[in-house]
């Protein structure tokens, strides 16, 4: 059986071919075992290895009066961490579709485009039912809770002033839509606002030079709807692990020093470039803000029971490498916000 670390390097034909069916006996291997729910017969790296294709196949092939088309060259897929032996099963199994469908009446019946969105759905639908279970094995979550927040916002706030996007642009992961960083004109100074004499305004202060402001916890949470305006929510904790699954993590916590995916290139070519993050770093309300260039840091409204008078939830990632979806901050903390829908 082929290894999972394997290169399927080899020069001959016949060494190819040996190669390629063993991948293709181990994708279906894989594929049986999801099937009859025996996940626990697999091991960690088959059922990455499983999700990676999937969340491949669903991103970059597309349906076009009813061909299938791959839209991700060889590279780009070598670069993603996958054997090219996968990727030319998945060039050959979408040419035999396509010939199959121009060859078969009762196939040229079938929408095609349709029924590869519902599959797209259900896959996005188990990995989001995934990640939820996921998170909740790990940590009790509430939401929208201002439970510990009256203790660090004195009069704590009527007002935002003028809430806008830093920009208008949106960037789209999976079937995620998300704003850029919120900004409001009452946080336009280099304090947070929630001492006596400015007890009309927000927990809030400006980031000169990074998009978007800076907000306590508690002020996300008391002007959710305000910050981000329906269509648009303020994410919640599971939202930013689907968004790391949605760029090929794995919705966990990790550093470099793991197994998963933390890489300085990682953050970069996705939290940053794809998402459109910044590492604007964070703002304490007695020590200004601290780590630019460094800590990208941005509020969910979901909190932890357990420290629900002290933490929220948070998605961090950091110029070293490291990606924390679940991480967490103390509620008085000024994070960036991101608004989806």
């Amino acid at each position: 059986m082929i290894g999972l670390s394997s290169s399927f390097a080899g020069n001959s034909d016949r060494t190819a071919i040996c190669e390629k069916t063993d991948a293709r006996e181990l994708i279906a291997r894989i594929a049986n075992s999801i099937y009859l729910e025996e996940e626990d017969k697999l091991s960690e790296a088959e059922i990455k290895l499983f999700r990676q294709l999937g969340e491949i196949y669903f991103e970059y092939v597309s349906v076009e009066n009813n061909r299938f088309i791959l839209t991700i060259s060889r590279e780009e897929f070598v670069q993603k961490g996958l054997s090219e032996v996968f990727y030319d099963i998945l060039q050959e199994d979408m040419a035999n579709n396509n010939d199959w469908i121009a060859n078969d009446s009762l196939a040229q019946e079938i929408d095609w485009d349709e029924a590869h969105q519902d599959s797209r759905k259900y896959f996005q639908e188990r990995r989001r039912m995934e990640s939820q279970e996921l998170l909740r094995d790990i940590y009790p979550i509430i939401i929208n809770d201002t439970t510990g927040c009256n203790y660090n916002t004195p009069g704590w706030g009527e007002s935002l002033g003028t809430v806008s996007f830093y920009t208008n642009r949106t960037w789209t992961v999976g079937t995620q839509t998300w704003s850029d960083a919120v900004t409001a004109t009452a946080c336009q100074r280099e304090i947070f606002s929630g001492g006596v004499s400015d007890n009309l305004n927000a927990d809030c202060r400006s980031n000169p030079d990074f998009p978007g402001d800076l907000f306590s916890w508690c002020a996300v949470v008391r002007f959710a709807d305000v910050l981000c305006p329906y269509p648009w929510r303020v994410p919640t904790a599971r939202d930013f692990i689907d968004l790391d699954m949605g760029m090929g993590g794995s919705g966990s916590n990790r550093d470099a020093t793991t197994s998963d995916i933390a890489t300085p290139q990682f953050v970069m070519d996705n939290f940053i470039t794809r998402w459109g993050g910044a590492l604007g770093g964070a703002s304490h309300p007695s020590s200004g803000v601290l780590y630019l260039q460094d800590l990208g840091a941005y509020w969910s409204q979901s909190q932890d029971v357990g420290e629900a008078d002290s933490s929220g939830f948070a998605l961090h990632v950091s110029a070293s490498g490291y990606v924390y979806p679940h991480s967490s901050g103390n509620k008085t903390f000024g994070f960036s916000v991101r608004c989806v829908r």
